[in-house]
């Protein structure tokens, strides 16, 4: 070989290496890491989505799950990503708090390479570990649930951190670690908020925010620039933030941890599992069983710790009169004061008396003279509070006069939710989920409380203390003496709501009493037709299950169901619109 091609080729050399190294460090290569000389591994929590690159903006290429370790190839410099190499010689892109690590990161190389090549299928092992808890598959994309509510006030959570966020634009600040949360205010550059935590899945920084009633909101991180240590505040895992996960679920007792506290226990109160075990064989007993033509849902949540379980859930039963608490709820949003002498009537009517008429009324009001504007109002504040399962679409039922003309119905369609809209045959244009109801029950009983929750939280300007006190007030007047009322001896408030059509009845409430309170909503369905002889009994006797649990003390011994008497605006308790008209009520508790 002579002298001048040997230089040549030790040229060439030199010009490929200076290629190859450059390529790299601009990540131009997008494939190109062994997976034989990794000492660092990668194994899903439960499923986590590979990507394209290192961010959730980047494409989602295919989708790992919990059994399976895969080699770590390279990791980002900049973001908390790992590039994993699977079976098939395909790469992806995972988030490191979605994995569980294993080996060491020290020598897997830096990279921020692009992957364009898609997976050609999900990669799914064998799951040899048992069930797998839902969790997010990417980060940070919003958690399922809904925003956080606590019994101790919110104040008590202390901003003296030494760590403060600027935003570094115009930023929203919303209700939990999501951008699936409700937008509860914005913030802009040039003003600082304390940090009160951090989350350690997401993101994700709860900040001190006192433009709403709740004092507290949550900012992408990304977003804002941080003085002091942000590793140095509190941390919080949470993946329940006030509210229920929407996503069907064929189990017939569906436990869940606290909502209310900071710290969420375990499992359920051994007294409300052994509760919970005994409304199940009692409605399975009355032959209320998932799957048939007779079926029933229930939803309990003691308000003293937020433990809450749900029985049947993810069907979507026929609204019938319980859509009139979401009604309420909407009315007081939109009142700007108190209710006027006109409206205090109608809400009488409208839950005392379960008159469709005065209802459509409100409805009317709420579309500022549009019935359907007023429905649409009306599942627009569901759907913002993260109550996706239940809706309005149209005036509800009146009986036609005997004689004149058939009105000519605006056509209206239905709606598509979460829930099973199959199972029950609900009605179409009014519907809801026991769980809805229970949570915003809740909601009210928390805003009403203190004036916190996520009632206030997410509309700030519009449902006040108060006005939630007004709401408790107007659902304790229902006085019907059937279904909760006839499982609690006299004398225990009950807030609450009836409800029935053909083939469902159901009843949904707040039950105070000197054992706890709680939140119990039932609604029982038969094909076609559901006897009040089968379902006043059914549903009074869960009531005096639950409140017994509360109260051994002073259990009741039996039910005490009454003949449903006539109701008419003059057999409302006066003192009912005297309270409602007034400026100040009374605290609940």
């Amino acid at each position: 070989m002579s002298m001048q091609l040997a230089i040549k080729l030790q040229h060439w050399r030199y010009a490929v290496l200076a290629v190859g190294i450059i390529l790299l460090l601009f990540g131009a290569l997008p494939t190109v890491f062994g997976q034989n000389e990794s000492k660092a591994f990668a194994e899903a929590i439960g499923q986590a989505n590979l990507r394209s690159g290192p961010a959730v903006s980047y494409s989602q290429i295919g989708q790992i799950s919990v059994g399976t370790k895969y080699p770590i190839v390279a990791r980002s410099a900049k973001f908390p990503w790992y590039l994993i190499a699977l079976p098939t010689g395909q790469q992806g892109w995972v988030y490191k708090d979605l994995v569980k690590l294993t080996g060491d990161l020290g020598a897997v190389p830096i990279s921020e390479a692009e992957i364009n090549t898609p997976i050609a299928a999900t990669v799914e092992p064998v799951n040899t570990q048992g069930p797998v808890a839902a969790v997010n598959t990417d980060a940070p994309a919003a958690i399922t649930n809904a925003p956080a509510a606590t019994l101790t006030p919110t104040s008590q959570l202390t901003a003296d951190t030494g760590v403060y966020i600027e935003a570094v634009d115009s930023l929203n600040v919303r209700y939990g670690p999501g951008t699936d949360f409700p937008r509860i205010g914005t913030i802009n550059k040039g003003t600082k908020y304390p940090v009160l935590r951090r989350h350690t899945q997401f993101l994700w920084l709860e900040i001190a925010f006192p433009e709403v009633a709740g004092g507290r909101g949550w900012v992408f991180r990304s977003a804002v620039t941080v003085t002091g240590d942000v590793n140095s505040v509190p941390t919080t895992s949470e993946s329940d933030f006030g509210y229920p996960t929407l996503t069907p679920t064929p189990a017939m007792v569906v436990t869940s941890v606290p909502v209310w506290t900071v710290t969420p226990a375990a499992a359920l109160s051994d007294h409300l599992a052994t509760l919970s075990n005994a409304i199940y064989d009692y409605m399975l007993s009355k032959h209320f069983e998932p799957g048939t033509d007779k079926v029933g849902s229930a939803f309990l949540m003691d308000l003293q710790t937020g433990e809450r379980y749900s029985l049947n859930p993810g069907l979507a039963y026929s609204g019938m009169s319980l859509i009139k608490i979401p009604i309420l709820v909407s009315l007081y949003r939109k009142v700007r004061a108190i209710p006027t002498v006109e409206q205090a009537n109608l809400i009488g009517l409208m839950i005392i008396c379960s008159e469709n008429a005065a209802s459509n009324q409100l409805l009317s009001y709420l579309g500022d003279g549009d019935i359907y504007r007023g429905a649409d109002y009306v599942t627009a504040t569901m759907q913002t509070l993260g109550l996706k399962d239940t809706f309005l679409v149209g005036p509800l039922t009146v009986d036609k006069p005997a004689a004149g003309p058939t009105p000519t119905l605006v056509p209206i369609q239905s709606l598509t939710t979460t829930a099973d809209q199959i199972s029950t045959d609900p009605d179409r244009f009014n519907q809801t989920t026991p769980s809805d109801l229970g949570w915003l029950l809740a909601g009210i009983y928390q805003c009403a409380l203190d004036g916190t929750g996520p009632l206030p939280a997410v509309f700030p300007d519009q449902l006040t203390m108060q006005k939630c006190r007004g709401i408790v007030r107007t659902l304790r007047a229902d006085n019907i003496p059937a279904m909760l009322r006839a499982g609690v001896p006299d004398g225990i408030q009950v807030a609450h709501k009836h409800g029935w059509v053909n083939e469902v009845h159901g009843d949904a409430g707040i039950v105070s009493t000197p054992g706890g309170d709680y939140v119990l909503v039932v609604m029982l369905r038969n094909k076609k037709w559901l006897n009040y002889e089968d379902s006043f009994p059914t549903i009074a006797e869960i009531s005096r299950m639950v409140y017994n649990t509360y109260n051994p003390a002073t259990a009741l011994a039996q039910t005490h169901t009454q003949p449903v008497p006539q109701c008419d605006l003059g057999s409302i308790d006066p003192r009912l619109f005297v309270d409602l008209r007034s400026g100040s009520l009374p605290p609940i508790r």
